[in-house]
């Protein structure tokens, strides 16, 4: 019986803690913990996929499905960049991973340090690969709350110091549209 009564706490307070999460975030209460689950969930959600060889594109796929995680402008851009990619025989759009600055995955990625400057975040995302962890972030995710939702406005890189936006803003014209048979 007292088994019982310890598992039955114990759920009851594991469903507070989910209530208080999704309170947190519904209610616009931004805390360090509803940042980082948001991005680690991203991430754990996002690697597994990524593998992906056949259209869409990982990162295509992520912002139909997530498109909620996304900012407007950020969602827009990486749309328009799939989109002339699409219409082009040359590669006019990314020719990397935006989100994990890469084209090797690793195993996991794993959210470190998350700095708040007013309403927005970044958060360092390391590769993770046999159970290191890479010395330097692969990537900065910059985030912030939205009408009580987490949204992701940026990438930031190290190597070179660029940001996906940029990269999208500048991304080259097609000058060799794809054939009708492609």
């Amino acid at each position: 019986m007292k088994l019982w009564i310890v598992g039955k706490a114990g759920c009851l307070a594991a469903l507070l803690m989910v209530q208080y999460s999704a309170f947190a975030q519904a209610s616009g209460a931004a805390t360090p913990e509803s940042a980082r689950a948001f991005v680690q969930g991203f991430y754990n959600w996002y690697t597994p996929m990524s593998v992906r060889d056949d259209p869409p594109r990982p990162w295509d796929f992520a912002v139909k499905q997530k498109r909620f995680a996304f900012s407007s402008e950020l969602a827009r851009l990486l749309l328009e960049d799939s989109n002339a990619q699409a219409h082009c025989g040359e590669l006019v759009g990314l020719d990397f991973d935006p989100f994990l600055f890469s084209q090797d995955l690793a195993q996991r990625y794993e959210v470190g340090e998350i700095r708040q400057s007013g309403r927005v975040y970044r958060a360092d995302v390391y590769a993770v690969d046999h159970g290191n962890r890479s010395r330097k972030p692969d990537v900065i995710a910059e985030f912030t709350e939205d009408n009580g939702r987490w949204t992701f406005v940026n990438f930031h890189y190290l190597d070179p110091n660029s940001d996906l936006l940029t990269i999208l803003k500048a991304r080259a014209e097609c000058t060799v549209p794809r054939s009708p048979s492609s």
